[in-house]
């Protein structure tokens, strides 16, 4: 789907902060009759500022006209030459909007800390009152195309060039009473991060037919290129306080913390309820236009040693520094915990537990068992930085076998298994392109839980599918082991942690019930030899 964008300023929203009623009306007729649409605050002094920040996080204004001094309490007292009230609103609103100041009291000083100390996009003076309004309506006019320009897909021509993009993790939180268009949304945010782009193609991270992409819960993550040099970037899209953890996690571990090949944080922008991140890939050469994600990889080779390659690039090289300065747990914290920090898997299981229809169902009956004999686990085990979100939508890889990490929201100390145990869950539950009643798949789940050491017996199954899936969770597993030196116990706890997570958040998952049910009848195998 392709949609250009010249300058259209009804999808522009323009939020008008006065305290004289006559100056707003003449505001409001000349912006609706350019086409903008507009917002009015109401009341004054004090009122006046809370219906403004009421309005503009309901409003969602790209900019906002504000008169300097509004803090007076009725229109007939407004003669305060120390009311500077309308630069502290502008400082309320933040950087969500261009604020535009309009004022027939400004000074050269009051204008320059209006641009240089609270962020004003322009300050327009009048000769007298605003009764003058009329006469910097030329000015205004020009002053807020500008402003459009970079804050609205409106404001500027621009052609998007959508491919097959799904907005469901912004949908989620946005609620089904969103008043906004989230694609609007989306072009909105990506013209501020893209100032100079005039053509933007968008594709979504699984571009392939092999499965689904991986449930992001509350964003969405973009492969965006210019038209001028086609290298891909990520952006991703979130409710702003996501998205602020997202910044804050990688400044503290990715940025300047590993080796050359990880994804660089370029531009952030907000727009209200959203944020957005823009990430280039640090050290990919010239034959950037082909770096598909791993999923995307793993339906295209069919061969185990191409898949093995940028997972021990990443695994191995590029985070190996934070396995290798792991931590011992605290004494009195158990596995159970140290997962449920943050898959919250007893909140989601009480629910499930509550509401089920069908008590007697198999799904139920494996949260059932873990709810239990959670305490089976033992103690919790070893704790690094670990990545935090590792499936394989946020795994880039080239045809060199490197490897780029994207979407570091959740990356933090956790469990030392955790980013081995997600990966291999994801390829099991979501990648391996068997049916879940296939026999194939039946005896590839089997074979994954033979041994009592992570090691697996690579025999060559008749299907191609079970055989790259098995030999890639190899790979893993023997990082895993080399890399953390975890019980393998622990590692088969990981994977029913992660296992039943698919289980609760997913309505359809065959796949991951049969792991769960394997995993349990493996544990319980275990304590029944052990006799506990």
């Amino acid at each position: 789907m392709n949609s250009t964008t010249p300058f259209d300023p009804g999808r522009i929203r323009v939020l008008i902060v006065n305290n004289d009623a006559m100056s707003s009306r003449m505001l409001r007729h000349m912006l609706t009759a350019s086409g903008y649409q507009v917002s009015v605050a109401e009341g004054f002094g004090q009122r006046l500022i809370e219906d403004t920040l009421k309005r503009a996080h309901s409003f969602w204004p790209h900019i906002a006209l504000i008169d300097l001094r509004i803090a007076f309490a009725s229109e007939h007292d407004r003669y305060h030459h120390d009311d500077l009230s309308g630069l502290a609103l502008i400082d309320q609103l933040g950087s969500s909007v261009h604020c535009i100041l309009i004022s027939s009291w400004l000074t050269p000083r009051i204008s320059v800390a209006a641009i240089k100390n609270h962020g004003a996009f322009d300050v327009i003076g009048l000769n007298n009152d605003f009764g003058e309004a009329m006469d910097i309506a030329d000015e205004l006019l020009l002053s807020l195309k500008k402003a459009a320009s970079e804050r609205s897909a409106g404001g500027r021509r621009v052609t998007f060039s959508w491919n097959n993009i799904m907005l469901d993790g912004l949908r989620r939180h946005m609620g089904t009473e969103a008043v906004f268009d989230l694609h609007e949304l989306v072009e909105d945010l990506l013209v501020q991060l893209f100032p100079e782009a005039t053509t933007l193609l968008i594709d979504p991270v699984v571009t392939g037919q092999g499965s689904a992409s991986a449930n992001r819960q509350h964003s969405v993550v973009l492969v965006v290129r210019t038209a001028a040099d086609r290298m891909p970037i990520i952006v991703k899209f979130g409710p702003v306080q996501r998205m602020a953890q997202e910044r804050e996690r990688y400044q503290q571990h990715i940025q300047s913390q590993l080796p050359l090949f990880y994804a660089e944080l370029q531009k952030y922008t907000e727009f209200w309820g959203l944020g957005a991140t823009r990430y280039s890939f640090l050290g990919l050469g010239g034959a950037g236009n082909r770096l598909p994600s791993l999923a995307d990889y793993f339906h295209q080779s069919e061969d185990p040693t191409a898949l093995m390659k940028p997972i021990h690039h990443f695994l191995g090289v590029v985070w190996q520094k934070y396995y290798a300065t792991r931590q011992e747990p605290a004494l009195a914290e158990t596995l159970f915990g140290q997962y449920d920090a943050y898959l919250h898997l007893r909140e989601r299981m009480e629910q499930a537990l509550a509401t089920a229809e069908d008590q007697r169902s198999p799904r139920i009956a494996l949260i059932r068992w873990l709810s239990t004999n959670w305490a089976l686990a033992g103690p919790a085990g070893p704790a690094a930085i670990t990545h935090g979100d590792l499936h394989a939508d946020n795994l880039f890889v080239d045809m060199d076998g490197r490897s780029w990490a994207i979407d570091f929201e959740r990356t933090s100390q956790g469990p030392i298994l955790r980013d081995f145990a997600e990966l291999e869950t994801d390829i099991v539950t979501r990648l391996t392109n068997l049916s879940s009643d296939d026999p194939a798949f039946a005896s590839f789940i089997q074979a994954l839980l033979e041994s009592h050491t992570l090691a697996l017996p690579l025999l060559e199954p008749p299907v191609v599918e079970a055989h790259k899936s098995l030999h890639t969770i190899a790979c893993i597993r023997q990082l895993a082991a080399e890399l953390t030196g975890s019980d393998p116990v622990r590692y088969w706890w990981a994977l029913l942690y992660h296992a039943i997570f698919v289980l609760l958040i997913k309505p359809d998952a065959s796949h991951a019930e049969i792991f769960a049910a394997a995993l349990i009848a493996k544990l319980e195998t275990i304590y029944q030899e052990k006799g506990t």
